[in-house]
């Protein structure tokens, strides 16, 4: 069994044991999830160690993903837009009462985990960046096309409520679907003269020689 997520744009799938299995060009009908190795959707790191997910379930919007070793869950809603994909923590909860492991152990929740065989480079055909959506939310890598995504939440900030902007699209429309997530986020800033609207303002191409 699979679950998909698609817009527009993009197909991506995971399978029932965690691990990704699509990100497709709905156009050109490319694959280019990385499978060998597959790696999990999510993982989750306790003290210094990084768990894989073992198994996912979906339903009613919300992907339910299971930790055998050690015993958490994570419940994470997934919401479709035309041009992108949003992925939110809902919670993330311990499997049972003696569970040895310590909330205080528990030191990041890594999600929307994806490799790629695109190389992030502006002559590719099709691009995908993973955009953070509020505070809560770490990408690492400033936004531009990328080749693996990644988003990471803490305890020190809280883990329910982190979110991240999956986008998958044609090169030539990666600022503009850009532009249309931060329009559409209630928790980002807005400027007509930063971010995916940087190249658009005059003031940006003077000189700063004087």
């Amino acid at each position: 069994m699979k679950f998909e997520f698609e817009n527009e744009y993009l197909l991506y799938a995971i399978g029932e044991d965690g691990k990704n299995l699509h990100f497709i060009d709905k156009k050109s009908g490319i694959d280019y999830c990385l499978h060998n190795p597959s790696i999990a959707c999510a993982k989750i790191k306790i003290s210094d160690k990084y768990y894989d997910a073992s198994s996912v379930s979906y339903s009613d919007g919300n992907l339910m993903i299971n930790f055998d070793e050690p015993q958490f869950s994570a419940i994470m809603a997934i919401q479709a837009k035309k041009h992108y994909l949003i992925f939110e923590v809902m919670s993330i909860n311990r499997n049972s009462v003696g569970n040895p492991i310590s909330d205080f152990d528990l030191k990041e929740f890594v999600f929307a985990n994806i490799n790629l065989s695109l190389k992030g480079k502006a002559d590719e055909p099709f691009s995908a960046c993973a955009l953070a959506l509020n505070l809560k939310t770490n990408v690492v890598e400033i936004p531009q096309a990328m080749s693996k995504l990644q988003a990471i939440c803490y305890p020190r900030f809280g883990f329910a409520g982190a979110k991240v902007a999956i986008i998958g699209c044609p090169q030539d429309k990666l600022r503009s679907v850009m532009k249309e997530v931060v329009s559409d986020s209630t928790e980002l800033p807005k400027s007509p003269i930063g971010g995916p609207w940087a190249l658009d303002a005059e003031i940006n191409k003077g000189s700063y020689m004087f």
